[in-house]
């Protein structure tokens, strides 16, 4: 029907590919799209010369961070949260939310 039904924003952060943004419309959850979704923004970042992907999420709700393991993602080291990209968003997320529920994290492509 021409209409979208999700999307993957993806960008670049400290030098690797970076998924801003994954989502799927509720009526079409549930079906491997965000799977999908995932391994095509994937496939663009390898073919773009990227070898890493990072995404921020929530650390404790199941669609978030244990979904994204499920994927091949891993929470990444305290030590890296000085890089200007990481350090900025984690800034940024600090406004609204508790960043103890955050993490950053990064599949190996």
């Amino acid at each position: 029907e021409d209409t979208p039904i999700g999307f993957a924003a993806v960008g670049e952060m400290d030098g690797e590919a970076y998924l801003a943004e994954l989502n799927v419309s509720l009526e079409h959850q549930g079906r491997g799209l965000g799977r999908q979704l995932i391994d095509q923004a994937c496939v663009w970042a390898r073919e773009s010369g990227y070898r890493s992907m990072l995404l921020s999420t929530f650390r404790d709700i199941p669609w978030n961070a244990p979904y994204y393991a499920r994927q091949g993602f891993s929470p990444i080291d305290a030590t890296e949260w000085h890089k200007p990209g990481i350090a900025a968003q984690r800034a940024h997320e600090a406004r609204w939310h508790d960043l103890n529920r955050r993490v950053i994290m990064r599949k190996l492509l």
